[in-house]
């Protein structure tokens, strides 16, 4: 079952959003007509198999392995990538464990590359983000799901502040 950490919400708000969350937007994803409310459901289900073939843009961002957490640099990265959605008008999402190909007019998202997750890497992403986000973004979600053989997708949900 995919784990969740969220910046405002009790452990029994949490649970009971994991087990409820409709499949409801796998549909819109796959016409192609994506915005970051009709991918997060997709992403939720497992299905980041649906952003293939879309551009990375002003509320997407993918990267292909974690943010070093273990230098201020990874730290600040993180944050700036946070900050940059939560200001935007439309907020974003961060998936981190898919990779993107340059083209000429920007970015696509090219591919899954699942990343390896230990039990203290949710944690590590929040409290980096604490530290170096004031104040923290409202309703911030921090998400992972299992993509098989020990292997996750990371994706980190920023609603506009």
């Amino acid at each position: 079952m995919p784990r969740t950490i969220r910046f405002d919400k009790t452990q029994e708000e949490l649970q009971f959003e994991n087990t409820c969350r409709p499949y409801r937007d796998v549909e819109a994803a796959e016409s192609g007509e994506l915005t970051r409310e009709t991918t997060i459901e997709p992403l939720r289900a497992g299905r980041a198999d649906v952003l293939i073939g879309q551009p990375e843009g002003s509320w997407l961002d993918v990267k292909r392995a974690h943010y070093d957490l273990d230098t201020q640099h990874g730290k600040i990265s993180i944050a700036q990538a946070v900050a940059r959605f939560a200001n935007a008008e439309h907020g974003g999402i961060v998936v981190v464990g898919m990779r993107g190909k340059k083209i000429p007019s920007g970015e696509l998202i090219h591919s899954i590359c699942p990343v390896p997750l230990d039990g203290r890497t949710l944690r590590r992403y929040q409290s980096a983000l604490e530290h170096h986000l004031y104040p923290p973004p409202n309703l911030l979600d921090i998400e992972e799901f299992s993509h098989g053989s020990g292997q996750w997708i990371v994706f980190l949900h920023i609603p506009p502040q």
